[in-house]
């Protein structure tokens, strides 16, 4: 999910895929394949978050006499939606659009001109994040605030464009049209691995992102790989799902025509028994919450090799973060 984390995985797949080709070059039984794994360019593997692969093959792959997309941060955007979405139009008076707002956030409390743009930008992140058809929903919309803010995200869209700059939602909507377009069949043509991980937190556009990948890799005879846990989901507030996650194996035959084999990683080889007994315990403390779980998935496992010092589970509690910070340290110590 981070830049950090992508480079951490990058730096492990070219270690183990040397270690790797090595045992294979001095096994007898791949002699058959000695050009194959000699000539292998494991720096083929391409590795990052969607968002900088997104930028990458967009530039790339760019048509001729196009610019490179520039992708912009979270504050030029904020200050592009007050300056384009609100103050261009007057919309930071309208008090249909703040009513609406309001009625999302559950409260009008400092609701300022910077709250407001912040809100319109997560609801414009949810358009495209959730592949909503913008002008059917403002058209079959009874509240007057509908249409307020649709037209500061339009308007804000549209400067973008002008301006041939990017955000992150806009930057993956953009993929995923090139990629359904036909013109990045040059990038298409040389996937034959799809490795999504943490797909618990995936969003709809992502999706259809990853399949239109996997579907060229399955054309290349190759195959898509996703990794997740749906105890983990975290992105809710950016569009993610579980639900494309709980019902990952009818999405991708639906889509794909693919049965995929199904592997449950229960085996927990970092912690120790109290945690993971601790953690089995905690996920089913709510029944409510078990239908939001992928059904059939067995417990956690501890696999962790002795000897080692099985912790128990300990709270710590003071009266302020100070005599916290100080008394935690000691402990550590």
């Amino acid at each position: 999910f981070t830049k950090k984390a992508a480079s951490e995985l990058r730096s492990r797949i070219l270690g183990w895929g040397d270690e790797l080709r090595q045992v294979f070059l001095r096994s007898r039984s791949y002699r058959h394949l000695q050009n194959r794994l000699q000539n292998l360019d494991i720096n083929r593997i391409v590795t990052g978050t969607l968002d900088s692969i997104s930028e990458e093959i967009l530039t790339d792959y760019r048509l001729p006499g196009t610019a490179p997309p520039i992708v912009i941060e979270d504050f030029v955007s904020n200050a592009l939606m007050v300056s384009t979405g609100l103050f261009s139009q007057g919309r930071h008076n309208s008090h249909s659009l703040r009513d609406y707002i309001a009625g999302l956030r559950g409260t009008a409390y400092r609701l300022s001109v910077s709250e407001l743009a912040k809100t319109l930008r997560d609801i414009k992140d949810r358009f495209f994040h959730d592949q909503i058809n913008v002008a059917q929903y403002q058209t079959n919309a009874s509240d007057p605030g509908v249409s307020r803010v649709c037209d500061a995200i339009h308007d804000y869209i549209q400067e973008l464009q002008d301006r041939l700059l990017f955000d992150f939602a806009r930057l993956e909507q953009e993929f995923l049209t090139r990629l359904r377009g036909g013109d990045l069949q040059r990038f298409l043509s040389g996937i034959r691995f799809v490795l999504v991980d943490e797909y618990q937190d995936t969003n709809l556009l992502q999706e259809q992102i990853y399949f239109k990948l996997a579907e060229a890799a399955l054309q290349n005879g190759g195959s898509i790989v996703v990794v997740g846990d749906d105890d983990q989901s975290l992105y809710r507030f950016r569009g993610a799902t579980v639900d494309l996650f709980q019902s990952f194996l009818v999405r991708v035959r639906r889509q794909l025509r693919v049965n995929p084999r199904v592997i449950y990683l229960s085996q927990n080889y970092r912690s120790t028994q109290a945690i993971v007994r601790f953690c089995n315990a905690f996920v089913s403390l709510d029944q409510k919450f078990q239908n939001a779980r992928v059904s059939g998935k067995p417990q956690i496992t501890p696999a962790r090799s002795r000897p080692f010092t099985d912790y128990p589970i300990l709270g710590m509690f003071r009266n302020d973060v100070d005599t916290l910070a100080a008394d935690l340290a000691q402990f550590i110590h």
